[in-house]
Order: structure tokens, then C-alpha cells, then sequence
């Protein structure tokens, strides 16, 4: 019986080869990295904050603060709703921050008085 076992820890790739009388059996698993990366609550207000603006346009204004609303804990995603004004109008936008503080729109509240 020969056993090989390789790990490159820096792709998260482990590869294991047994040969047993001649076959081979050949086992490979991906493992997730042990430590992901989390974007912090304040960059993921400034990062929804920005992206809000970005939509609405230079007119718009902030009347409440941002909040984060939700961890998805195996994604370490966060939902971010903000809040702001256009003209008359009230919007709260909400949006899915990732854990490279990207923020992706999720949906758009119809305009309030």
C-alpha cells in the first residue's frame, strides 16, 4: 500500500492518493479558508452610504443613519438598508454588502411623503 498526500494550504486544494493492489483511488476536497475575511459594520455603512448616493444622484440627501439589518453568518454577507431623500420623497434602499465591502443593490422602496 502507498500512500501520497499533498496540501497546498495557499490554494486550499488537498490532494490524496492511496494506491491499494494495485488501483488507485484518488481523493481530492477543496476546503474553505479557516478565517474569511469579514468587512466591518463601519465600511459596510460607508460602502452602502456611497453606493446610495451613486444611485439617487448629487440632489439626494441622507435623513437617517445607515443600519445593518442582517448577518448572514456562513457568507459574512451583511443587509444594509439607507435612507434618503429626493426631493420630496423618502427612499430606503436596501443592500447586500460582501466581504470585500462591495455593495450590491437588493431592492428600492417606492417614495414616500
Amino acid at each position: 500500500m502507498i500512500c501520497l498526500t499533498v496540501r497546498f494550504i495557499g490554494e486550499n486544494l488537498v490532494m490524496n492518493q492511496v494506491i491499494i493492489g494495485g488501483v488507485t483511488c484518488l481523493c481530492l476536497a477543496l476546503s474553505l479558508p479557516i478565517a474569511a475575511e469579514e468587512c466591518s459594520d463601519r465600511d459596510a455603512l460607508r460602502s452602502s452610504m456611497a453606493a446610495s448616493e451613486r444611485l439617487l444622484g448629487l440632489e439626494s440627501s441622507s435623513f437617517k443613519k445607515p443600519v445593518v439589518l442582517k448577518r448572514h453568518h456562513p457568507s459574512k454577507r451583511k443587509e444594509v438598508a439607507t435612507y434618503f431623500e429626493r426631493r420630496d420623497l423618502h427612499y430606503t434602499l436596501y443592500w447586500l454588502v460582501f466581504d470585500d465591502c462591495q455593495a450590491g443593490f437588493i431592492k428600492r422602496t417606492k417614495g414616500k411623503y
